[in-house]
């Protein structure tokens, strides 16, 4: 007797779960079509976290374009193979290195690790620590090695083509300087005067065509880049800036990279106190027949995802895409061998989740895919591993910062819910994954718009009007 009630209560239970799920359901469908969206466009995934239990779901199989929610395969995949202390190690050989005078009789050499944080102020600290190696004098060449990667071209599969100067699609490079992008600060002067024009990180013999003029109106300002034959790159300028506007930073990728962080080695060198008279090249290094003169080291990899989640970083996800591949396979990473083991992984890590099609690290393009089921697998997984808990802090929170800080704000998941997004305008995407609590207990969330009818700003308002609507159904139970 005890046992047919134990029974029943079980299958009681069972059903009030199956009952729940279905009114969140018919709750996610009402909300869609209220909105005005096409059901058949949208992709939605409610799960408890803890045991993945799903109690929402619409075309949670269907496979979408996910924008930026790649990065999240891209980073856990690397935490998963990588583990959170893992550190590129950029290194210094050098022909010939007199300590007594402190000249490098030969040439000196830089082999890219891969290393996506080598901000101006890291690669003044670099020359600094050579400095301290005991290097006064560069007199030669510089060659850089930059074939971890053997990339036919640096700008990844999927991006449109690089005619523009966007940093956001900034070049590809196996040694890279600030995210292979430059600053161009805009300095207002006396009204009549033509603002002054500086580089950070800091290079010489950059030529610049066109004029800032510092007027009271201070409008229309234009910054670009271009690429230029002899210095590689060059600064196109127009437009106003008035007398009392601050400095005005503008982010534009460079143009031949790899000779752009010998050009600003250069620079920083000098700051640093070497004679950096060198020449610079592109080569390969036999180090068998060089002296190590400097290790260094990036940030551990922890740090970098702050980057890629709370501030979606292109230029870092797609160094870290094929960094991995180069550390696992033991051989200079090209973009399809990076697909190659992104796809591998997902495979041998979720193989009962079907596959997934990826391009690049970072989700820009059409040509990535997967489903709303799929990445709230990636999730839920991610919540089971001992890295977990660096991994959601670096998300973006919802009205508070990063990509999120202008949303939610008035919604009762702000400081809540920590997610990814993604956005491709040009292709109608909007997405969005992450986790939020209720009652104390942790609740994954996923929503993917592929849908070009309707304006960013409407699928925002679904993805929060959705979440919400899961939230407080959750809280009624």
């Amino acid at each position: 007797m005890k046992k047919n009630i134990r029974t029943s209560v079980i299958i009681a239970l069972f059903a009030s779960v199956a009952t729940f799920a279905a009114d969140l359901d018919s709750i996610v469908l009402r909300i869609i079509n209220s909105a005005g969206h096409r059901s058949d466009n949208i992709g939605f995934v409610l799960r408890r976290t803890r045991d993945g239990k799903e109690l929402a779901a619409h075309n949670a199989d269907r496979q979408f374009i996910p924008a930026s929610l790649q990065k999240l395969f891209t980073a856990a995949a690397a935490l998963d193979k990588l583990g959170l202390e893992y550190r590129a190690q950029t290194r210094i050989y050098a022909d010939g290195f007199d300590r007594k005078t402190g000249e490098i009789k030969g040439d000196l050499y830089i082999v890219g690790a891969g290393d996506a944080g080598i901000t101006a102020e890291r690669l003044w600290l670099m020359a600094k620590h050579l400095r301290h190696a005991g290097v006064k004098s560069i007199p030669n060449r510089l060659i850089i090695d930059n074939s971890l990667f053997a990339i036919d071209h640096t700008d990844a599969p999927g991006y449109a083509t690089n005619d523009n100067s966007r940093a956001f699609m900034a070049p590809i490079s196996a040694f890279a300087v600030s995210f292979n992008s430059t600053s161009v600060v805009v300095q207002p002067m006396d009204e009549g005067d033509n603002a002054h024009i500086h580089l950070f990180p800091p290079r010489e013999n950059v030529p610049v065509s066109g004029r800032v003029s510092t007027a009271r109106s201070g409008r229309n300002l234009a910054v670009s880049t271009r690429q230029n034959p002899v210095s590689g790159m060059e600064i196109v300028l127009g437009g106003t800036i008035a007398p009392d506007a601050r400095p005005r930073h503008v982010f534009r990728q460079v143009w031949e990279p790899v000779i752009n962080a010998g050009e600003s080695f250069r620079a920083v060198a000098r700051q640093a106190g070497i004679e950096a008279d060198f020449t610079i090249a592109v080569g390969k290094v036999d180090t068998s027949n060089t002296q190590l003169i400097l290790v260094y080291d990036s940030e551990p990899m922890i740090n970098s995802l702050v980057g890629k989640f709370k501030f979606s970083n292109n230029f870092s996800s797609e160094m870290m895409f094929l960094t991995l591949a180069a550390e696992m396979t033991k051989q200079p990473a090209t973009w399809e061998s990076a697909t190659q083991f992104m796809e591998n992984w997902w495979k041998e890590t979720f193989p009962e989740s079907g596959e997934i099609s990826v391009i690049n690290g970072s989700g820009m393009g059409d040509g990535n895919r997967s489903t709303a089921g799929q990445i709230a697998d990636l999730l839920d997984w991610a919540y089971t591993q001992n890295w977990f808990f660096e991994y959601i802090t670096t998300m973006a929170i919802a009205g508070v910062d990063g990509t999120l800080s202008s949303r939610f704000r008035r919604s009762d998941l702000a400081g809540n819910f920590r997610a990814k997004t993604g956005t491709l305008n040009s292709l109608g995407v909007s997405s969005l994954a992450g986790y939020f609590r209720v009652n104390g207990e942790m609740y994954t969330a996923v929503f993917i718009a592929n849908d070009r009818a309707t304006s960013q700003y409407a699928k925002w308002i679904l993805s929060e009007q959705l979440l919400s609507g899961m939230k407080a159904a959750i809280e009624r139970k």
